[in-house]
């Protein structure tokens, strides 16, 4: 595991599994395959898709920016 501190305190914060070189290249060839179905959106399919990112980063705005300022000090 690999520990999240945080840089004002250096309190622990979570800890994070250390992955293997095959489980990062599966992880690659899984984000590989992925990519064809973004690609096949066109571009009015992304902007749906990134547009309910941008809604759902607004709604947990406030929960985005205390994670932002623990990981950041």
């Amino acid at each position: 595991m690999i520990a999240v501190t945080s840089p004002l305190t250096g309190e622990l914060l979570r800890e994070v599994p250390i992955r293997s070189a095959e489980e990062v290249a599966a992880a690659v060839e899984r984000a590989r395959v992925a990519f064809g179905p973004w690609a096949e959106a066109g571009l009015s399919g992304r902007g749906r898709i990134m547009k309910r990112v941008l809604d759902r980063m607004v709604a947990e705005r406030d929960r985005l920016i205390d994670e932002l300022i623990i990981e950041t000090g």
